[in-house]
């Protein structure tokens, strides 16, 4: 009963084991590692990308601050500064009495026009807005009106001495002082409101880089969050989808291994080359279980025939007239036991078969392991070269925290040259002073001296003031150029976290190579378990060789008793021979199945 279960068994495992081998497996070992590197790759080619292009916006908005509002910024405080020399110019060429000195200011003042110009041509290049061009438009009109004003104190100071009086031209010298200081006042209303734009400009773009360098952080560590989750996710589902299959497998054949074919049939989910194999080792622990349930049929079938033969031979030996009954008996009982040694030596080469099949798929899955170990050093390769992407990152942003460095110590030259003007300011109050004391020294001769002087000091003190909000933007941007630096700092540190988030991962591909290895060794140890199993099999094949040999033995010797009457004595003696050899043989194969377990207690 026990043996008609078994092969039905066998028959459903031997329709499943085809269907498996002429179906196309979907998704192979190979296939399922390559897509779980590929999406690590995806993943982290996402995160470089990003990365990247919110280093690249950061750095077009510092390149902006750079080369547009510090430029413009500073052009336009040049060209208040040199409007401011051009004034003093023009207080000092009035008040000189030496007409050969009056003459030496002519070339300087084309020297300062020069550079006026030059400066407000740099500056209209860099013109962003409709609003600052019209500003710019306002400030080169004022700029061609104090030119005209200017032009026109000249001719005047040479007509008049101070020291001696304006005379009949104080009129005209007191409406070109009001008109120039005019002109003078609309360009430093210009060049103020100039000043604030670019202050402003300089202010959106530095906020821009900040909102920039906020949503680069937060987009980068979600994204590192993800591949992190994802590589973890995917190291726990590839362990366990080959670990566990393969732990049933060495646990089976070391059952196995050991003689106990009891083990119920695996059960695993695979559908790949790990299903193969554990279908193949269920179908081999069948096989082994009916052909040694078959020998052990048999060797009680032998020994039973054995104790007949041995009363037969008895029984002749007493009485004559039984020969030939207990040689029938005999013969029937030697055929029996060689069809059976037939059928048995049939069943053993079929286990031998089964055992090298099942060597031979260890051997693939062995294969297939050691790739699946080369695959992973590749990922872990790839992961090395993507810490080298981090660091060239990492370069990038230590390369703009310089740039911001270099940004403040611009800032800091913009303060000294505006302390250079503040200084130059206080000492023309200083002149101005000390030309109004003169002036009332000279009394009546003084007093236009005097009304000059008076202006010159206002403007003096207007240019002070000037300077002062100058001073206070500057530190401002001074501020906001130390608060990106920091917010640069942020960032590296960011990103060197980012890089140390990303070695982790490497170590998981590590730790992954490290697992496969030990899988292939335990697949080896199958293979060893099934070749041992091979020879084992060949070994009872040899046994059942010796059986049949002595069934053939047997069925000869009842043969030649059945022909020859006169030697029955002699036939006897050796059917008795026969019969203890036989039963020698019958113990010896029992003791042998004896040593495996085919049924559970």
């Amino acid at each position: 009963m026990k043996i008609r279960e078994l092969r039905l068994h066998r028959g459903w495992l031997d329709r499943g084991w085809a269907a498996i081998q002429t179906s196309t497996l979907t998704l192979t070992v190979r296939k399922k590692l390559l897509g779980s590197f590929l999406v690590m790759i995806v993943l982290l080619g996402v995160l470089g990308w990003i990365s990247m292009s919110r280093i690249a916006s950061m750095q077009q908005e510092n390149e902006k601050i750079t080369s547009s509002w510090l430029f413009s910024i500073e052009t336009i405080n040049r060209i208040n500064l040199l409007a401011e020399q051009m004034l003093a110019l023009q207080a000092t060429m009035i008040m000189e009495p030496n007409e050969d000195n009056k003459k030496q200011f002519m070339p300087e003042a084309g020297k300062l026009f020069t550079a006026i110009e030059g400066n407000m041509e740099q500056y209209a290049t860099k013109i962003r807005t409709e609003e600052e061009q019209a500003y710019f438009d306002a400030l080169s009109k004022a700029w061609r009106n104090y030119k005209d004003y200017y032009s026109d104190a000249f001719v005047l100071s040479t007509r008049v001495n101070f020291v001696e009086g304006s005379g009949t031209y104080a009129g005209q010298i007191t409406k070109m002082l009001t008109s120039s200081q005019g002109a003078y006042q609309t360009m430093q209303n210009q060049i103020n409101l100039l000043v604030q734009l670019n202050h402003d400009g300089a202010m959106a773009s530095t906020e821009e880089s900040k909102r920039l360098y906020q949503n680069a952080l937060r987009d980068t560590i979600i994204t590192l969050l993800i591949a992190v989750a994802a590589a973890i996710g995917l190291s726990m589902v590839i362990s366990n989808h080959f670990a566990n299959p393969v732990r049933q497998v060495s646990l089976a054949l070391q059952r196995i291994a050991e003689g106990d074919l009891t083990l119920n049939n695996l059960q695993v989910s695979n559908r790949d080359e790990i299903g193969q194999l554990v279908n193949s080792l269920n179908k081999m622990s069948l096989n082994l279980r009916t052909l040694l349930l078959q020998i052990q049929g048999a060797s009680i079938h032998v020994a039973a025939s054995s104790e007949q033969l041995l009363a037969s031979s008895e029984k002749n030996a007493k009485a004559a007239e039984h020969v030939t009954q207990s040689v029938q008996i005999v013969a029937a009982g030697s055929e029996n036991q060689m069809q059976s040694a037939t059928e048995t030596s049939m069943a053993m080469e079929e286990m031998t078969m089964g055992a090298l099949r099942i060597a031979q798929s260890t051997a693939e899955v062995s294969e297939l392991a050691i790739e699946t170990s080369r695959q992973a050093e590749a990922g872990n390769s790839t992961m090395q070269a993507f810490v080298g992407i981090m660091n060239n990152i990492s370069d990038s942003v230590r390369r703009s925290g310089e740039e911001m460095h270099r940004l403040e110590g611009h800032s800091h030259e913009i303060g000294s040259i505006t302390k250079l003007i503040g200084d130059i300011a206080k000492q023309t109050v200083m002149l101005a002073l000390n030309a109004a004391i003169e002036s009332a020294r000279a009394g009546e001769h003084g007093r236009g001296f005097a009304v000059v002087s008076q202006e010159v000091r206002k403007l003096a003190e207007q240019s002070n003031v000037a300077v002062k909000q100058i001073t206070d933007i500057i530190n401002k941007i001074q501020n906001d150029t130390q608060h990106a630096a920091g917010t640069m700092r942020q960032g590296l540190h960011a990103v060197e976290q980012g890089i140390t988030a990303i070695e982790n991962v490497s170590s998981s591909f590590s730790i992954i190579v490290q697992s496969t290895e030990n899988v292939t060794d335990k697949i080896q140890d199958a293979a060893s378990a099934a070749q041992q199993m091979a020879a084992s099999s060949q070994h009872v094949s040899a046994s059942i060789l010796v059986m049949s040999s002595i069934a053939r033995t047997s069925s000869s010797s009842a043969k030649t008793v059945a022909a020859t009457t006169d030697g029955q004595l002699v036939s006897v003696n050796e059917i008795t021979a026969s019969a203890y050899s036989l039963s020698h043989v019958a113990q010896d194969l029992s003791d042998l199945v004896g040593s495996f377990k085919v049924t559970a207690e």
